[in-house]
Formats: structure tokens, sequence, C-alpha cells
């Protein structure tokens, strides 16, 4: 507020998930809800760390259940198969809906048998329908962390997301542990003791 109505210089410092508070998002279990649609996965193709959040839209609510955590030598193919692993109690022909970084379109790493979205389709695809949300371009990191913290808890204070503490301890870490660069315009990507 002081920033942008004030006018004040303000530095970006410290968490980049401002609002996530454990206590309040990661309180206790959550899991998928056959009544509440699709599953949704949200991807990051890292090598090292392979991974992906696994959840769902419940009561308005992002609740994420699940997540697939590679630490050295993922690749696309080797995450979705996990995602099937693990979401093998949901009913086959389920809607499964893919978001993720929109350079997993390129033909980056998997130069040789396409792009990374086309590979986890073609993987999830043996059992699921999936629908991909991904975006030509990309926010700036500013924006984006500004969207995070505002399904962390809105202006009027109410949280907006769930995580589940006992399936998803990386994406926890990863909230509490990511930290703006010293720039102020992005996170800083060193990794976090």
């Amino acid at each position: 507020f002081d920033q942008e109505w004030g006018g004040k210089f303000i530095a970006r410092a410290g968490r980049c998930a401002q609002e996530f508070d454990e206590a309040v998002h990661a309180s206790r279990p959550q899991s998928w809800e056959a009544d509440c649609g699709a599953l949704r996965v949200a991807l990051d193709f890292n090598v090292s760390p392979g991974v992906a959040a696994l959840g769902q839209h419940q009561d308005g609510d992002d609740v994420w259940f699940d997540e697939v955590y590679i630490p050295r030598d993922s690749s696309s193919v080797r995450v979705a198969k996990q995602i099937l692993e693990k979401t093998q109690y949901i009913p086959a022909g389920s809607l499964v809906i893919v978001y993720g970084d929109p350079t997993g379109g390129n033909s980056g790493t998997a130069k040789v048998l396409g792009s990374d979205y086309e590979l986890i389709s073609n993987v999830l695809s043996e059992k699921y329908v999936v629908e991909l949300r991904v975006r030509r371009g990309t926010f700036p990191e500013k924006n984006r962390i500004n969207a995070l913290n505002s399904r962390l808890k809105t202006a009027d204070g109410t949280p907006h997301t769930r995580i589940c503490p006992v399936n998803c301890p990386m994406l926890i870490e990863d909230l509490r542990k990511t930290t703006w660069a010293k720039d102020g315009k992005s996170m800083d990507k060193r990794k976090k003791n």
C-alpha cells in the first residue's frame, strides 16, 4: 500500500510467499474429492528436481493434496509416470487439467520426442482426458508471486489455499524458504539449506 498509493520506495525482501502461514494453510491432511471435478497438475520442468503439485478446486479453495518430487535426473515422462502412480484411485476417464511454465511447450530437453507438454499429455492420456492450460507468454515473476499471495490470503484476510502437510512437504518447504533476489524483482534461485 505504501509503495503503490503512498509513492514510497519499498524494497522487496524476505520470503516470496509472504502470506503463507503453515498453521493456516497446511494444518490438516487434504485429499481428492470425487465430486469436486478435475484433477489439477501444476508442473515445473526442471531436471533437478522434477516437480509437480497435484490438486483440485474445492469449495472455492485451491487444495493441494499430493506432489511429485524427483531430486535428480528427472524427465517429463518420469514425472508423468509418478503422477499416474500417485493417482491410481482416481477413475479412468477423469479430466486432468495441466498448468505450468510456458517454456515447457518448447522442444528443449525433449527435442527428439516432442515438447515437455506433449510428453506429459501422452503419458497421462493413457488413463485420463488431458486438457493443457498453458499461456503462450509468461507474466513477470513479481506478478506471479502476487497472484500466489492473493490465493494464499485475499485482501479481506480469507485464506483460499490448503496444502496437505503429510504428502506435500517439498511444496511447503518451497513456500517457507523461497526468497526474493537482491534486485527485488525475481526469486532467489539458489538452493536453501
